[in-house]
């Protein structure tokens, strides 16, 4: 096995030399993360917890254990969608 094979272009050989220098990232900032973070917090509490309280408050017909289970579950399906679309934002360096 020869050198170039063992070690990548974009990584320093074991012997010291350096490869091509990648370019830092220079990420979104303070003012942007904080506004973000909050953003985050604000609509992902609304799409959770509004819509589960709704179900508990005005579903009726059904026995309490069957309106929680729906809210319940309601509750998790979306915090798995945010936690989906958080994750496709950060992939295209929107957030």
């Amino acid at each position: 096995m020869s050198s170039t094979d063992a070690t990548p272009a974009d990584r320093p050989a074991p012997g010291g030399a350096v490869g091509a220098v990648p370019e830092e990232d220079p990420g979104i900032g303070w003012p942007r993360a904080i506004l973000s973070g909050l953003a985050i917090l604000v609509v992902s509490f609304a799409a959770t917890v509004y819509p589960a309280q709704l179900i508990l408050t005005r579903v009726h017909g059904h026995s309490r254990s069957t309106v929680q289970y729906w809210a319940a579950t309601l509750f998790v399906v979306l915090v798995l969608l945010i936690a989906f679309a958080l994750r496709r934002l950060q992939a295209r360096r929107l957030i």
